[in-house]
């Protein structure tokens, strides 16, 4: 059996990201809500471009999503600098206009070792949670592992 070695920092991706999600959803009255730029925005309906194939879809749904992404870093400091971001908000998310769906996603990617084994572990404080809470949202993690 391989040895397990735990994921560094240098061999990691962590993307953090607000997902607001909704048929009615108008990503324009979202951002004045908030008073944040999205990272990411669509309308129901609208045609969009995919940027590897060209290929022209339709949005099934609207979307607003603020995304931290970040290589090389911890899991602490991108939910912290994606908190940051939201300081002036104090009010839950669901609430919003058109928002049929929110949560948080926090994505971490990491490399294994030559036998394939990794071990990955990460903590949110408790400043970190209380802050999550008050949006009143679910909070969704994914953890993938891989070699090059």
């Amino acid at each position: 059996m391989g040895s397990k070695i735990e994921m560094n920092i240098p061999d990691t991706k962590v993307i953090v990201s607000l997902y607001l999600i909704g048929d009615d959803l108008d990503p324009s009255k979202i951002t004045n809500e908030l008073g944040i730029a999205p990272t990411e925005s669509r309308r129901k309906g609208e045609t969009r471009t995919a940027p590897v194939t060209g290929r022209q879809y339709v949005n099934k749904t609207g979307l607003w999503c603020l995304m931290v992404d970040k290589d090389h870093a911890e899991v602490t400091a991108v939910v912290s600098q994606l908190l940051e971001e939201l300081k002036t908000r104090t009010k839950p998310l669901h609430s919003l206009h058109g928002v049929q769906d929110a949560y948080f996603d926090v994505f971490v990617a990491g490399l294994t070792d030559a036998e394939g084994d990794a071990t990955c572990e990460f903590a949110l404080d408790c400043a970190q949670l209380a802050r999550l809470t008050q949006f009143g949202l679910p909070i969704r993690f994914t953890v993938t592992m891989g070699n090059d």
